[in-house]
This record gives structure tokens, sequence and C-alpha cells, in this order.
């Protein structure tokens, strides 16, 4: 399981992420990121070419609803150079125009609502949704399971069974329990932002501490599922 790193708190990017990135660009992860939402064009611009030029992976998590505004942000993630687009309603268009850049793209299932976001619906619903999607031309999806207000156990259980591509967690991911659960269903990804900036994981710790703490965390369970084998 990979973390993705977001320089994100309340699900806006922090005024400061570039700064914030150069102070901890040497913590174990390889994936780093920001929201649509936050900071201006060039100064993501600016933060997607310092990740780069310290060999990380870019991550661009869209936080808009209608298929105008996510259009735009495909637009934002391919001027600014990211890598992977998460969010966003599924869109045709906004797939040809990830995918024509080489962009990996990982839509929103379910139905958000508010802010910070909750997910609605029923467990069915949302694995159907999930299996429709996933059967397009998408890399995988994006889930904010602890953000459901059911059954999340039934659901990252059910989610796990019958998608048949990636599946990255975001929001709310925010305890060793979750972190280690979802390393154990084989969830390919998680996003953790404002967890790292509360200290979370490491009270006393600085931000990077908290980073690689949680990389270590994951790399016990997966250590622990290929012993299995």
């Amino acid at each position: 399981m990979k973390l993705l790193t977001m320089l994100v708190k309340e699900d806006r990017t922090i005024s400061n992420a570039q700064q914030v990135f150069e102070d901890n660009k040497s913590a174990s992860c390889e994936n780093w990121g920001c929201k649509d939402i936050g900071i201006p064009l060039e100064k993501v611009k600016e933060l997607v070419q310092t990740m780069k030029s310290a060999n990380k992976q870019t991550v661009l998590e869209m936080m808009k609803d209608s298929e105008e505004e996510c259009r735009a942000s495909a637009h934002f993630a391919i001027e600014c150079g990211f890598d992977k687009v998460l969010g966003g309603a599924y869109s045709k268009e906004i797939s040809n125009l990830l995918k024509g850049e080489n962009i990996d793209y990982y839509p929103f299932v379910g139905e958000l609502v508010g802010n910070p976001r909750r997910l609605l619906g029923s467990v069915e619903d949302i694995v159907e949704e999930a299996c429709r999607i996933a059967s397009l031309d998408v890399t995988g999806i994006t889930v904010a399971i602890y953000r459901f207000e059911g059954d999340k156990e039934s659901l990252l259980s059910a989610l796990v069974k019958k998608v048949q591509k990636p599946i990255v967690v975001a929001g709310s991911v925010n305890s060793k329990e979750r972190i280690q659960e979802l390393a154990r269903y084989g969830i390919s990804a998680i996003t953790i932002g404002t967890s790292f900036f509360d200290k979370d994981f490491v009270k006393e710790g600085t931000f990077e501490d908290n980073v690689n703490k949680v990389e270590e965390w994951i790399t016990e369970v997966d250590l622990s599922n290929k012993s299995s084998y």
C-alpha cells in the first residue's frame, strides 16, 4: 500500500505548501500532493516542479463537483504537470484529457456532500457504482471509506472483493488502526493530510516523523502479508 502525503488541512491546500515540502522532502514517502483549492495556479506549478525535482510522484485531488468544474481542474492538473489525479465525478471527457497526457485517473465514487465531505448511500449502491466506474477507462477509483455514514467495514470488504482495479482511500485516515486495516485489506493507496499537521501519529514529533511513522506501519503489514503466503 502506498502513502500519498497531501499538503492540505481541512480539505484545502495550505498556503505555505512549498516551504512545508522543502522542510520535509527527505521523509520516506514517494508520493506528495495537494488539492485544487487553497493556493493559486502559479504556486501549484512551482510546488509540482519542486516535488518532481526531488524525484517525487505528484498527486492532485479534485474537490469540485460539477462536470464543468472537474473539467477545469483536469486542465489545471495538465498545466501543472501532475502525475495522478484523484477525485471528482467520473467523466469520459476528463478521462480522455488525462489519458492523453499520461496522467493516472482515480475518480470518486458515491455521493459526497458537505465540508468536510460525507459519503452517503447504501453499501450496495456505492459498490455497484464503483464496479461500473472501474470497468471504464480509469486507472482506479477513490473512496471516502471513513466518511461513510453507514457500516464502514462492510463497505470496505465489499469493495475489495468486487472492484477489479486499484482503490485509493481518502479522508479521515487518522489512526494506526485504520491505516493497518486498509493495508491488510489490500487497498492500493491512502491519502493523509490534516492528520500530519495535527501530529495524530507522533504527538511530540515533527511532520516528517509522522510521515515516517505511517510508512513504518504500512511496511509492517506489507511484510506480514508477504510472509503469510
